[in-house]
């Protein structure tokens, strides 16, 4: 039955199809893996999926890697657009579960279909040259370039179409696309909004992240309408504006212009967050900030002195002497040349044999303490996180990205069966370990206790500053750790008894 879908040029009847169909059906709902995975494997690369052309109408036959499933969603986002394809639903064969099981077997997809582009002329010479020295390269030589871009399969046809749609059209049109670039990166992970340019020096390879060709086209071409339905690119509008719902991961690639408030706040070189503080406490006059006590005024609390005391106690042991701690021990220099480093990028030998003494300090916070520690709003802090990732998977592309919220750890990477062997939790900086700890909570900690030297601390420096970031690699942070330092902090939680 098969032979006669090996291309697109053959002729049947439409009962003969749908008994082809339900043949194909059975077949599949086999017991058998084995039988299925076979079927599944033929009908990859036939040509038996009937669609319905979205600009046009007209029936045609593809193979699966070229169709959308026609959700009522994507029907209404690429209705009227060239070169898009929906599987057939017009009879009741084509609406059960078996079939849709079937067709998103064999590749069919219910979201918006990612195209891997390998084509490194996609960017220009001047743009490589621009990203190979956004981690100071220079004018170093490399032997060889390779690219792992992402196109969004019909997006660009459709912002095509866009300005020749009614307002109320392109308004809905806008927001579906909206809500399906938020289940893509449900569906796919977030590694689809990365570019990964990497060049390789002796038998290194160096990589330099950027958003994806999809995230650099929505960022730069007029899609979005404003309030008199004139099409906008985002930098022109301001998110809220538009009553979508809100994606910190989204808003942080997609790059809306910001609010108003947070603009001149920082056109007058303040911290947007203080002015939120500042409202919250109900202060909007200077007699409002004076009438403040000394202990509102002051930021050195709860944490922050766990801050303060250890940038007193830095390079000193617990008796006063000098413990030798290396502050670039565990760091890696992403420009370095050294010949000597292995698929990490780092001495793993010198590394484990350090004999260095750590000191930890134990903090504890209420529970309805939610301060930033660099005193960032929500998406500013997700956006930093995102960055500081972005910057870990250009230079060590063997990591994956964890699921959302999961606890314990952030990245992890397959061992040889294809199961999780190494795990890494990331914290992101606006500044440096000078400035400030990096907290664990108890849930990473205990993490990192049971995988031991399985287990990785990253620490991003200067994470939201291209071309400055710094990573710090602390392996087995639980194991390191030789003391815990409990200071005056826990006297809020401790029973304590007087002469």
């Amino acid at each position: 039955m098969l032979p006669k879908y090996a291309d697109a040029d053959f002729n049947i009847s439409e009962g003969e199809y749908k008994k082809d169909m339900r043949r194909i059906i059975e077949a599949f709902e086999t017991d058998s893996r084995t039988q299925r995975d076979k079927i599944t494997e033929r009908l990859r690369g036939s040509w038996f999926v009937r669609c319905m052309d979205a600009e046009d109408s007209t029936v045609s036959y593809a193979q699966p890697e070229n169709v959308y499933y026609p959700t009522e969603r994507l029907k209404q986002l690429f209705s009227g657009v060239r070169g898009i394809k929906l599987s057939d639903d017009g009879d009741e064969i084509f609406r059960t579960s078996a079939w849709r099981s079937l067709l998103e077997a064999c590749g069919v997809v219910r979201y918006l279909r990612p195209v891997r582009v390998d084509d490194v002329s996609r960017l220009s010479s001047d743009r490589r040259k621009e990203l190979r020295n956004s981690i100071n390269w220079g004018d170093k030589n490399y032997r060889s370039e390779r690219i792992e871009d992402w196109d969004l399969f019909g997006v660009n046809d459709l912002i095509e179409l866009l300005p020749n749609l009614d307002l109320d059209d392109r308004t809905s049109r806008c927001r579906f696309l909206w809500e399906e670039l938020a289940n893509l990166r449900d569906r796919r992970g977030e590694h689809v909004y990365r570019c990964a340019y990497s060049w390789s020096f002796y038998r290194a390879w160096w990589s330099a992240p950027q958003d994806s060709s999809f995230v650099r086209l929505l960022n730069s071409v007029r899609w979005i309408p404003d309030s008199s339905g004139n099409l906008q690119d985002p930098g022109a509008l301001d998110f809220e504006s538009l009553g979508w719902k809100a994606d910190p991961f989204l808003q942080s690639k997609i790059k809306f212009r910001p609010p108003v408030v947070e603009h001149l706040a920082r056109e007058v070189g303040l911290d947007p967050e203080l002015l939120r503080r500042l409202k919250e406490e109900g202060i909007t006059s200077v007699a409002d900030f004076e009438k403040l006590s000394p202990s509102k005024r002051s930021p050195t609390r709860g944490a922050l002195e766990v801050a303060e005391h250890e940038r007193e106690s830095a390079g000193a042991g617990l008796d006063g002497r000098d413990d030798g701690v290396d502050q670039d021990s565990g760091t890696y220099d992403p420009c370095s040349e050294e010949k000597t480093r292995d698929y990490r990028g780092y001495n793993r030998d010198s590394y484990r044999s350090a004999s260095h003494r750590f000191v930890s300090y134990i903090a504890v916070r209420h529970e309805e303490s939610s301060d930033d520690p660099d005193r960032l709003k929500h998406e500013d802090r997700m956006d930093l996180e995102s960055q500081a990732i972005e910057f870990i998977l250009s230079c060590e592309p063997q990591w994956t990205t964890a699921p959302a919220s999961n606890p314990g750890f952030d990245l992890f990477e397959e061992g040889s069966d294809g199961q999780p062997a190494r795990w890494c939790e990331v914290k992101a900086m606006t500044g440096t370990l000078d400035d400030r700890p990096v907290t664990l909570s108890r849930t990473q900690f205990e993490c990192a206790r049971q995988k031991g030297q399985d287990y990785y601390l990253y620490v991003v420096e200067l994470a939201g500053t291209p071309g400055s970031r710094r990573l710090v690699r602390i392996q087995n942070p639980a194991g390191e750790a030789r003391y815990f330092t409990f200071d005056r902090g826990w006297r809020d939680i401790a029973d304590s008894d007087h002469e």
